[in-house]
This record gives C-alpha cells, structure tokens and sequence, in this order.
C-alpha cells in the first residue's frame, strides 16, 4: 500500500516509527518491540544496498525491502505495483550539482514516472524551506525543480517544506552547530544576531507526514513547516547550556565576517561561505496556518524541544 524512498535516512527513520506506532491505514501492530504486519497491509522501502536494512529489518521484520536506485526506471515502475501512496523522503544533500541533479531531479522524475504508469493516488514529498532563501544553493534548486515536476504531474500530492530540522544530528543542523564551534573558545554571532530562526523537530516533519499518508486525510498541495520564531542570539545561547560550552558569545562585523567567507571560497576551504553568511543573517520567513489548519497541530519550539 505504501513505497517510502529514504527510509533508511535520517527523517525517513522517524517516518517508519511514526506509521507503524500510530497504525496509519497500515494495520499493524506492536508486540515486545518489534512491529507486525497484517496479511492485508504491506510497506516497501527502498534501499540503495542491502547493508542499509539491516537496522530496519530487524525493527520491521516483515517489511519489504527493494534494493535499487531512483535513476532504475524500469525497477521502480516493478516495485510501484499494487501501491497506493510514494513517500519521497530520499534526497542527495551534498555533493557537486551534477550529483545532485542526477538524484534529486532525474531520480525524482523516474519515480513520477513510475508512479503514473502504475495510478499511483498521491505522492507525499519532503522538500525544504531552502527553496526560499535569498540565495538558493544546489540543493535548493533541485527542490524547487522537484516540486515543480510534482505538481505538474497531475498526481495528487502533498509537498511539506520544513525549516531547519533539529533533534539528533540532522546534517542542516548539525553543519550550523559544527559552524558554530569549529572556532576555539567562542560561539560567532554574524552581526547583530537579531535575525530570527524556526527550527522545527524532527518528531513533528515525522508526524507530518505520517499524518498525510492517510488516503482520507483532507491534506494536499504545499505547507510550510517549522517552529517558533528565535532570535540567532537565543538560538547561540540555548546552544552553549544545552552543550555545556564554556565559550563566549561574540558577535562578530558582517563586513569582516563577509570578508573571511570570501578568502575562505577564493582558498578552496568553504568553512563559511558568502551563501552561508548571506542565508543565516536574513530571518526566517514561515507561515504555518494552513499547516495548523489541515494537519490539526502545532510544531513544538525549539526552547522546549531541544
């Protein structure tokens, strides 16, 4: 009934956990920890190698699992049989454009493909609120191409776009945190720090789309996702309790903090770049009242959350 592409990732792990523990359409259920399946539901997810299941399999030993690739036309339209809903959790993060194009738009396109040749009902897609920010890195244009694809595709669809997700070590938070501590003895503010973030948990993206992968559920088209508004000063501060940091909080001129960026990128060592530094100064714009409205609840903050 459901094919989830990006299971064995980083969301896609929440995901499982949140369909399996709330028995969304799947009819399943939970016996010592490890989840069972009815003889009438079935969820496949994909694999890029068997060496990525086997964590899941044993949690979800009567999962079926495909080992493939999204650029594997001819596969997908095979493992899509008898489906109803796609789950496209899977996205390539880093890496040069063409890498990026290669999964995240040819590989996107395959699974659209597949996903009309078999009368797929709706297709749920993770993007990223990055598709708004002033300056759209590579990833951030492989999602503004994938949604525009989803959306002319006819196929029902519910795209959620999540602010920086937090809780575990997601790679957008982490690479901040990283950024933030790669220098000894100070945790770097860029200007004045009053520009404001909307870090949104992990548990709630998760619910999210747990929640829109019921057939009946009333939910379709784009939603924003993220959590309460934060100053970039707060955001540091919650930071240094929850890591026990001994440093100080110094903020830093935008015009010496520009600068570093570029003799950093003109040195092919891209610690911050003028992308980062452009991105992170400029507050988050989020507008979560739909969301609210059509998936009936809100996203925790990140003071409560972290």
């Amino acid at each position: 009934m459901v094919f989830v592409t990006g299971g064995t990732g980083y969301v896609g792990k929440y995901v499982l956990e949140k369909l399996y523990v709330k028995n969304l359409s799947l009819g399943m259920s939970k016996t010592q920890g490890v989840f069972k399946h009815s003889k009438r539901d079935k969820i496949k997810v994909l694999v890029r190698k068997e060496s990525d299941m086997l964590e899941l399999k044993k949690k979800y030993p009567q999962v079926i699992f495909f080992v493939g690739d999204l650029n594997e036309r001819d596969k997908l339209v095979r493992f899509l049989k008898g489906e109803k809903i796609v789950l496209h959790l899977a996205a390539k993060l880093h890496g040069s454009y063409n890498e990026m194009y290669k999964s995240n738009i040819e590989g996107f396109s395959n699974l659209i493909f597949a996903c009309s040749k078999n009368k797929i009902e709706k297709i749920v897609f993770l993007s990223s609120m990055s598709v708004k920010r002033p300056f759209l890195d590579d990833y951030a244009k492989t999602k503004i191409e994938g949604e525009k694809m989803l959306f002319e595709s006819g196929i029902k669809n519910v795209v959620i776009r999540p602010t920086m997700i937090f809780g575990g070590l997601h790679s957008s938070f982490a690479e901040i945190v990283n950024k933030l501590t790669s220098i000894p003895f100070i945790i770097p503010v860029f200007g004045d720090g009053k520009y404001q973030l909307a870090p949104v948990h992990v548990d709630d993206v998760s619910e999210a789309v747990a929640i829109a992968t019921d057939l009946k559920a009333k939910q379709e088209g784009m939603y924003e996702l993220g959590g309460e508004l934060i100053s970039f000063n707060e955001f540091a501060r919650i930071l240094r309790k929850k890591y026990k940091m001994k440093r100080i909080i110094l903020h830093l001129p935008l015009f010496f903090v520009r600068f570093v960026a570029r003799i950093l990128e003109f040195i092919k060592l891209p610690i911050i770049t003028t992308g980062f530094v452009k991105n992170i100064t400029i507050s988050t714009t989020v507008n979560i009242t739909r969301f609210i409205k059509d998936f009936k609840f809100k996203p925790r903050g990140f003071k409560g959350g972290f």
